[in-house]
């Protein structure tokens, strides 16, 4: 790669939901939008709060719920926090499934995959949010139908890896020609599909490596995606914040302030560069 190119960096957190704490963000995030740095939000339109894991203790990105809990939660019955995110014009958002059960876009169904986007997206701009264009599937998975529907609706999905025995066939051509050129991003008729590497910050991830690491990445790759979930800065026992691991995280927004050749962007930008 020429050493002269201009790189890329999209910031993506994962989860935020009708009772994700405001503290939460500010933390995690004031840094970044001081530097004018954009933070993508995974919003969860409509969260299921009472999904359990299978030891039976509430999914992660509950731990912050108050004792009384909507089953499920529009993000909207939070104006405090739907004003906050607005308010702070580095925000991003993006529509992360839309109760966020385990595996919902896995389904094969289609009439109730279209029903769970177009209910998400009718949420989130009765929220205020308005032209969203990205997508990402709880876990990352998509069935074949979810792939086609999610297309019709968003120009751009974010994902860990594509499946290509789920990828609709008429896909297969440009799936091909993305892996013959080793492409880290690669587009699907107008369906732009954005990868990025494991995530460099996580409960089980040496955090004191995650520099190193970007500037590994930003060395060979000229768009870098960052993915986070804001609750693994916070134990789970206790709430709360690991502040090693944030202080580390601040150091990855210090690191990319400094660097002329590196843009903070939102994933829409994606969309007219790739």
């Amino acid at each position: 790669m020429d050493g002269d190119r201009q790189r890329y960096v999209v910031i993506r957190d994962d989860d935020l939901h009708a009772y994700t704490p405001i503290e939460c963000l500010e933390t995690l995030y004031r840094p970044f939008l001081d530097r004018l740095q954009v933070v993508n939000l995974s919003a969860i339109p409509c969260v299921d709060t009472t999904v359990k894991l299978k030891n039976g203790l509430c999914e992660e990105y509950l731990i912050f719920n108050p004792e009384k809990t909507l089953p499920l939660a529009p993000i909207s019955a939070n104006p405090t926090l739907v004003d906050y995110v607005l308010q702070n014009s580095g925000y991003q958002i993006t529509q992360h499934g839309y109760t966020h059960l385990t595996h919902e876009f896995l389904s094969r169904n289609r009439r109730d995959l279209a029903g769970r986007l177009d209910r998400g997206l009718a949420e989130l701009s009765k929220a205020g949010f308005k032209d969203v264009c990205t997508f990402i599937a709880p876990q990352e998975r998509l069935s074949t139908e979810a792939l086609k529907e999610v297309s019709k609706r968003f120009a751009l999905i974010s994902s860990h890896w594509y499946e290509w025995r789920q990828l609709p066939v008429a896909w297969l051509p440009w799936y091909v020609v993305k892996r013959w050129n080793n492409l880290a991003h690669w587009r699907a008729g107008k369906t732009l599909l954005v990868t990025h590497q494991r995530t460099l910050f996580a409960r089980n991830v040496d955090y004191r490596a995650a520099l190193p690491e970007l500037k590994q990445r930003l060395s060979t790759h000229q768009v870098v995606v960052l993915p986070t979930h804001w609750w693994e800065f916070y134990e789970r026992d206790t709430l709360r914040p690991n502040r090693p691991m944030i202080e580390a995280y601040h150091a990855v927004s210090a690191y990319l302030a400094e660097r002329p050749d590196v843009k903070v962007i939102r994933f829409n930008a994606l969309i007219d560069l790739i």
